[in-house]
């Protein structure tokens, strides 16, 4: 937040206002480490009876004023985020970063809240690989909401940190252990009772951001048509992003047939895109789809314009 003071009384000038920038992280203060270069775009407020003509205030532009230009990039070696940019004077911008460690964030968070409550934190916060294993005494018990309430919530923004926690708890129910390695293994023998073939896939974390995932349309395909066959197939069909109107997909193919009318998974990472999910024909037919692009040498915008070129074309067909 930008806030800010005259140096001077009286008449002021552009020049001669100074702001202070104000940075804070949430929901941990200390995490991550920010680091600014933010400059304001100020001019002295008109008081009553001042006017610009008799050089009480200075004359700013309402679109200048306004600008917000902010941009946030990572320093791979510390870890620290680096915020660059313009800040209105008096406004207040919000980022949205992702957490490199995002184990670390959630640490952080936690024992600032302890602190703040009074209770003390002898020592520092450390992740180690075994920690979920480690018999300690419990501090507390978070009993989950139901999957049918979860859902919604990990795929229409696609939150890639409850994909995590899922694939954690899918170890533990059903392997004993809360980590990635058991939800993976899990996650490998239901794939296995559905007779998706093993070369189709590659799976490393629940979120798919790790670089060794690797997957083929047929497995996603083959995925989507034993949920379609499930009892349980309408609340997954309503918790996935509906094309024009939610989730990642609500500002495409609108205006087209496939608006309203696709429910699809989106995916991507640098040079990879990907949309999938369940399209109804014009004649009232439900098809499974699966578009995965990789490796392209265009602008990412031509990428997604020929997905959704496609999710349009078959929401046309007329197939009875």
């Amino acid at each position: 937040m930008a806030d800010c003071k005259a140096a001077l009384g009286g008449q002021v000038s552009p020049e001669f206002f100074r702001c202070q920038i104000e940075v804070a992280t949430r929901p941990a203060r200390s995490f991550p480490a920010l680091r600014t270069d933010i400059v304001t775009i100020a001019s002295a407020p008109c008081s009553a009876g001042d006017s610009a003509a008799a050089g009480h205030c200075p004359v700013t532009s309402s679109r200048f004023a306004r600008r917000r230009e902010l941009t946030e990039r990572k320093d791979t070696l510390r870890g620290d985020v680096i915020v660059t940019g313009s800040v209105a004077a008096g406004d207040t911008v919000t980022l949205e970063v992702t957490h490199r460690d995002p184990d670390l964030a959630y640490l952080a968070a936690f024992s600032e809240a302890l602190r703040d409550r009074g209770i003390a934190v002898d020592s520092g916060t450390a992740v180690t690989e075994d920690s979920t294993a480690t018999h300690g005494d419990t501090l507390v018990t978070i009993v989950s909401k139901p999957l049918r309430e979860i859902l919604p919530a990990l795929l229409k923004p696609s939150q890639n940190q409850i994909a995590e926690v899922l694939l954690r708890t899918i170890g533990l129910e059903r392997g004993g252990l809360g980590t990635a390695d058991s939800g993976r293994k899990v996650v490998e023998r239901q794939l296995a009772t559905w007779g998706v073939p093993p070369s189709t896939y590659v799976i490393r974390d629940g979120s798919g951001l790790s670089r060794y995932d690797y997957l083929a349309p047929e497995a996603i395909v083959h995925v989507l048509d034993v949920m379609r066959r499930s009892a349980n197939f309408q609340l997954f069909y309503d918790a996935l992003p509906i094309a024009g109107v939610d989730g990642t997909i609500r500002t495409r193919m609108r205006g087209t047939a496939a608006e309203n009318n696709v429910h699809a998974k989106t995916g991507s990472v640098a040079n990879a895109r990907s949309l999938s999910g369940y399209v109804c024909t014009a004649d009232g037919r439900t098809l499974i789809f699966s578009i995965l692009s990789n490796n392209w040498t265009v602008p990412a915008t031509d990428v997604t314009r020929v997905q959704d070129a496609i999710a349009a074309r078959l929401a046309t067909l007329q197939l009875r």
